[in-house]
This record gives C-alpha cells, sequence and structure tokens, in this order.
C-alpha cells in the first residue's frame, strides 16, 4: 500500500510541474524580458568594473522609506514593482482552476487532499524558483558579456546607489547574500502562496486585484506589516537606520509561510469541491 500512496504522490507532484509550468512560459518570458531592461538600464551608469551583485541588487533595489510631506517626491520604483507584480500572473488561479474539470479528478484518484495540496505548495515553490533563476540567468550572460566577476566579496553595490553603510561596518558576504538573494525570494515565495489561498475564497480576479494594490502600498507605506520592505535592498537594516531587520524577516516570513500552508490546507479540506 506504501508503494501505490508514494506513487499517486509522485505522479500527481509531476501532474502538475507538466502542465502547471507549461502554463507559465510566457510569465518567464516577461520576467526575461524585465530583467533585461533592468541590467541594460544599469550599464548605463558609470562603474569601473561590474560584478553580479551589483547588477542583481540593483533590480531589487527598490527606493527609500517613502513619507508624505509637503516638499517629498513622489517616486515610483517601476522596475521593483513589475518585478514584484510578475509573480501574481505567475501563480494565477492555476490551484482554484485545478479543482474543476480534469484536476477535480486528479483529487480523487490522489486520495488525499492533503497530497493534492501539497502538491500545489511545493509546485508553487519551484515556479518561484524558476522565476528567480531566469533573473539570475539573465543577469549572469550579461556580466560574462561585460567580463565582470561573481565574486561576491567584491561588492559596489552603495556605490553606484551613492549610498553608505551603516557605521561605516564592512557588509559581509552571508548578508549580501541575504538581502540580495534570500529575502526577495523569500518575500515572492510568501506572497504567492499567500495569493494562492487567496483564490480558494475570492474569485481569481479580485485576488490579481489584492496582489497588485498590495505591493503598491508596500511601496509608500512605512509599516512592518508590509513584506515587500524586506525585498527592497535600500531598505535593509544595512542601508537605513530605520531598515528591516534581515534575519527576523526571513524568521517571520518562514513562520507565516507555515501558517499561510495551514490555512490553505483548512480550506480544501473542508471545502465542497462540487461547487466548483
Amino acid at each position: 500500500m506504501g508503494k501505490v500512496i508514494n506513487m499517486k504522490k509522485g505522479t500527481l507532484l509531476l501532474y502538475d510541474i507538466k502542465y502547471g509550468l507549461l502554463k507559465q512560459i510566457v510569465i518567464y518570458f516577461f520576467a526575461g524580458l524585465t530583467a533585461l531592461w533592468g541590467v541594460l538600464e544599469f550599464s548605463n551608469m558609470a562603474f569601473s568594473e561590474y560584478s553580479f551583485f551589483d547588477c542583481y541588487g540593483y533590480l531589487f533595489s527598490g527606493i527609500e522609506f517613502y513619507y508624505f510631506s509637503a516638499d517629498s517626491t513622489f517616486i515610483i520604483p517601476i522596475m521593483w514593482l513589475v518585478l514584484q507584480i510578475i509573480p501574481a500572473f505567475l501563480v494565477g488561479y492555476y490551484a482554484r482552476n485545478e479543482l474543476t474539470g480534469f484536476g477535480q479528478q486528479m483529487i480523487i484518484k490522489s486520495g488525499s487532499r492533503k497530497y493534492w495540496w501539497f502538491s500545489k505548495v511545493i509546485w508553487c515553490l519551484i515556479s518561484v524558483v524558476i522565476y528567480y533563476i531566469v533573473i539570475a540567468a539573465i543577469v549572469g550572460i550579461f556580466i560574462i558579456f561585460k567580463s565582470g566577476t561573481f565574486d561576491i566579496s567584491l561588492w559596489g553595490f552603495q556605490d553606484v546607489m551613492t549610498l553608505g553603510l551603516m557605521n561605516g561596518e564592512v557588509i559581509t558576504e552571508f548578508q549580501i547574500i541575504t538581502i540580495c538573494i534570500l529575502l526577495p525570494f523569500m518575500t515572492t515565495l510568501t506572497m504567492c502562496l499567500f495569493q494562492m489561498v487567496l483564490t480558494f475564497y475570492v474569485q481569481p480576479l479580485y485576488a490579481y486585484m489584492i496582489a497588485i494594490v498590495y505591493c503598491i502600498l508596500c511601496v509608500y507605506l512605512p509599516s512592518h506589516l508590509m513584506l515587500g520592505h524586506y525585498s527592497m535592498l535600500v531598505r535593509s537594516e544595512y542601508y537605513s537606520e530605520n531598515g528591516m531587520p534581515s534575519i527576523i524577516g526571513l524568521i517571520c516570513m518562514f513562520i507565516l509561510q507555515i501558517f499561510i500552508v495551514a490555512i490553505g490546507y483548512y480550506r480544501i479540506k473542508n471545502m465542497n469541491i462540487l461547487k466548483y
């Protein structure tokens, strides 16, 4: 019996990877185009030597904390917004759509709604991983073309953005990886999981709208409840006096992801899928 269950779990996951990812090819294409736009914009900056983390960090630099005032300049971090909004279409309504038609039959064949749901969670994780791989690949090709370096000990991002590290401290390699790679990834994964669960409660169109509005609010509301702060490098604790704590951010998002997955499982376990 154990071998049968394992086969069903594996078949279900392969099904999601095959059909779920095929529907996302166009989205990955737009992600690549956006990254290309970013690296070309970065290449116009006067910089003696390029590094992977300089360029990659530029894509997720965002803007400093915005406070509304009479003399404040209204700035829209278009690059950051686009890179955060694209994953909303990456996740889309695939999981909800799988509650109907052949997808509904897969729930029955799997013999467990739990396996069905966790297969969707893994699919979401893989989708986000591929999304960031596409972005990193575009940056990597650009760095190779420019004869740049992949050495993370050479990181001139603070010079590119005309910013300095707090208290003159030297940023470590682990800190670079955390704010440049881990935090943007964890932020996107958390928001994608949330949107996937949200489609089980509201129409996909409303879920899209909520995701987009939330990303915009992350830019202009200086609240720690706005997860988008963690994916903006210039709002990191290493750049802003009141910046977001990186390690605490990673821990909080990991806990939040577990909570979201649990909510999703509870919803799937108790919902009447026949109405879909």
